[in-house]
């Protein structure tokens, strides 16, 4: 009877408030890339798997380059690199998307860059990403699934799992 019960209260705890860790995207979610494009996430990124390069402020750009050039990324690989920023940041996007699209000039860079303009909360709860401290990357499947994760700095130890997830 007690195992029962047990169970009973994990199935009801985890029914009524989650699991810690996501799977992945719940549903089809619209963004639109630097080229102006909105795109239904998982499914319209680019490939059956792809690795998204998540930076939550200014400073981590720097990181998400290092990624692309350190993973040899070009426009046509299966990755798109993301910006997300507060809703407040929303009367700035004319001046932070057009500062953007002359950093990233061609139309193949702008469609693999996103600026989401909405709360972190948007990608970090189906992504089981808590925090902001750190830029993330995270290799999606077409079907939400995800693959793996991890966050901060490349290093070849990280590049190497990521490479081993997009197999």
């Amino acid at each position: 009877m007690q195992k029962l019960l047990m169970v009973i209260t994990i199935v009801l705890t985890t029914a009524l408030f989650g699991t810690a860790q996501a799977d992945g995207l719940p549903k089809a979610m619209p963004f639109t890339n630097l080229s102006g494009q909105e795109v239904d996430w998982p499914k319209g990124l680019p490939g059956k798997k792809t690795v998204i390069l998540l930076a939550y402020k200014r400073g981590q750009q720097s990181a998400v380059e290092d990624w692309v050039a350190q993973m040899g990324f070009s426009p046509s690989d299966n990755f798109v690199q993301v910006l997300l920023m507060g809703r407040g940041a929303r009367f700035l996007k004319g001046m932070i998307d057009g500062g953007l699209k002359k950093a990233f000039a061609t139309q193949d860079w702008q469609d693999r860059t996103y600026t989401i303009y909405q709360k972190a909360a948007v990608l970090n709860k189906p992504f089981g990403i808590s925090g902001t401290k750190q830029m993330q990357v995270i290799v999606l499947r077409e079907d939400g699934k995800i693959m793996g994760k991890v966050s901060g700095a490349a290093d070849a130890g990280k590049i190497k799992q990521v490479k081993s997830w997009m197999k």
